[in-house]
């Protein structure tokens, strides 16, 4: 996995590490999460979803890893990446660039953050996912070498 450095970004950290506390995290995630096709900011509980985010016994949950990336003096990035200790395995549980920046190659060093924050927490193999009409995000993920190891259907039922 690539590194981060070279970035044009500035990351800080969600509190209790930084300065980052859950309202401005669930404020920010309402921007970067438009027009994300897995994430609904409009009609989802952004902050239940953050909070969901903490809650996986099996995975690091340290706010530490839940970053904010700033550029000229915006915050316009989140990335959050955890890791199983036991097996190594990890995941970019999110991450998300403002659309107003979008298209610009931004995104690539929001992933290579999660990257980094994946190896500082010991991981070792990394299991990423999106949706087959995120076309910025599949493109990211064989830009950085990544090979696709399966597709999955998503079934949906009205009650």
């Amino acid at each position: 996995m690539p590194t981060d450095e070279g970035s044009p970004f500035t990351w800080e950290s969600m509190a209790p590490a930084g300065p980052w506390d859950e309202a401005r995290v669930v404020e920010l995630l309402r921007k970067v999460g438009r027009g994300d096709p897995d994430f609904d900011v409009e009609n989802e509980d952004v902050l239940e979803v953050l909070r969901g985010y903490f809650n996986d016994p099996e995975l690091t949950n340290d706010p530490a890893h839940a970053q904010v990336g700033r550029l000229e003096g915006k915050s316009i990035a989140f990335v959050f990446a955890q890791v199983a200790p036991k097996s190594g395995w990890s995941r970019i549980t999110y991450m998300g660039l403002a659309p107003e920046w979008r298209g610009r190659g931004l995104g690539k060093w929001v992933h290579r953050r999660g990257f980094e924050l994946m190896r500082r927490q010991g991981g070792k193999l990394y299991h990423g996912g999106t949706l087959e009409q995120n076309a910025g995000m599949r493109a990211l993920f064989l830009s950085h070498g990544c090979a696709e190891f399966r597709r999955l259907e998503e079934w949906v039922c009205a009650l």
